[in-house]
């Protein structure tokens, strides 16, 4: 048990490393003359389909505020609510850093990959004391103000030790302001 959990911990820094490495190299891009870092904010609804052997379907609701980069980054954090459809409902709480490239198409539409890392907080009487990673690589499109999205969240969700992994595809609408 004590081996595990020397591993867990590595594993836990391997990812922070991972995480703030990103951050490093979102923030450390050179700043034009003419560029103002400015707010930058999300809100969205989506669906998760669960996949996996552990398949557990959820609805998310999700706000994003943070910072934009150059018009081609953003960083900011994020809080949300995942509703878990097992027995009952069950929700948790995701807090997490999101980090965004953007690639300009046209003037108004942009491409853009995602990655969101934090921790799940289990908040329902169902999932109290549940807590784990929460990571969501994504790619998605930026039309205006609209942003349509697909990843994949996986949500590791454990207590004393022992956990499981939930895996979903996930699609989001929402908006971006």
């Amino acid at each position: 048990m004590n081996n595990y959990m020397f591993n867990l911990k590595i594993n836990v820094m391997k990812r922070s490393f991972l995480l703030l490495a990103l951050l490093f190299l979102c923030v450390s891009v050179p700043l034009r003359a003419q560029s103002i870092i400015t707010y930058h904010g999300e809100a969205d609804l989506s669906y998760s389909s669960g996949v996996g052997n552990i398949s557990v379907d959820r609805y998310n609701i999700h706000t994003i505020h943070g910072i934009m980069i150059d018009d081609n980054c953003s960083v900011g954090v994020g809080v949300g609510i995942d509703c878990y459809t097992i027995d009952q409902i069950s929700v948790a709480v995701p807090i997490y850093l999101a980090i965004k490239g953007y690639y300009p198409m046209t003037d108004i539409l942009y491409g853009f990959i995602g990655l969101d890392c934090g921790v799940g907080l289990g908040a329902s009487e169902y999932a109290k004391g549940l807590k784990g990673l929460y990571l969501t690589p994504s790619l998605g499109l930026k039309i205006g103000h609209l942003k349509l999205q697909i990843g994949y969240n996986v949500q590791r969700i454990s207590e004393n030790g022992i956990g499981v992994n939930l895996g979903a595809v996930q699609a989001k609408l929402g908006v971006m302001f």
